[in-house]
């Protein structure tokens, strides 16, 4: 028997095995939540794989546009089977990336940072129909914080700024070389983008110091409490 002869029982056995295993496929449809109001057609819809504590787009598309019923379709090929996420986001302020105020919607729950949902199986060889999507607005605390000496670099002060209404119980900062202390006067409601200030740090004598200060914002806002610290440059 030839060498090609004894191969081709493998052969015809691999080409059944990929005959029955054809890539696979993903349809379903977007919605607003109620109450929201936006534009969903031409969303980003992104299946994902989890690696560890991390997530992989696997694949990616865009949605159509939106129909007679408040729908927006679409539709993955060529997929893998195995477990995953998906995670569909209107980017409305055009950063590429999903921030606040952006439409996010996942399987079965509300995105958050680090969340996308409820996993599934999606399976190859068949047109697989995911639950509807339903798309709502994104909301994430974000601190903006600078620092600066003056006075000869003998005074140190902080502005800072909220992008939400929060309640600041502590703002505690902590200077190179000299250690953390409480502003008391951080503590408090503050509202959203208005500009909040903590000045006039000082030493007895001497220059106060240059590079890195870390301050540390606790409270509560949108409905969560928050514990941040930002570390920012003085010069």
């Amino acid at each position: 028997m030839s060498g090609w002869q004894r191969a081709l029982p493998v052969l015809l056995l691999l080409a059944s095995q990929l005959a029955c295993h054809r890539p696979g496929k993903l349809a379903g449809v977007l919605f607003l939540a109620p109450g929201e109001q936006g534009d969903i057609s031409n969303s980003r819809v992104e299946l994902l794989s989890q690696k560890e504590t991390s997530f992989v787009i696997v694949a990616s598309t865009v949605s159509g546009q939106v129909d007679r019923f408040g729908q927006s379709h679409y539709e993955l090929d060529g997929l893998i089977e195995g477990a995953r996420f998906l995670r569909a986001w209107k980017d409305i302020d055009g950063d590429s990336c999903i921030s606040d105020g952006d439409l996010v919607g996942v399987l079965n729950g509300r995105f958050r940072r680090g969340y996308n949902g409820e996993s599934f199986w999606l399976y190859d060889d068949k047109l697989n129909q995911a639950e509807p999507v339903e798309l709502m607005r994104f909301s994430e605390l974000e601190i903006t914080v600078t620092g600066t000496r003056t006075g000869g670099d003998s005074v140190t002060g902080f502005t800072y700024s909220f992008n939400h209404d929060v309640w600041l119980t502590a703002l505690e900062i902590t200077f190179p070389l000299l250690g953390s202390y409480l502003d008391a006067q951080g503590i408090g409601q503050k509202r959203a983008c208005s500009t909040y200030y903590s000045t006039g740090w000082r030493l007895t004598r001497g220059v106060m110091p240059d590079g890195e200060h870390r301050l540390r914002f606790r409270g509560r806002a949108l409905d969560t409490l928050f514990d941040t610290s930002l570390t920012v440059i003085v010069r």
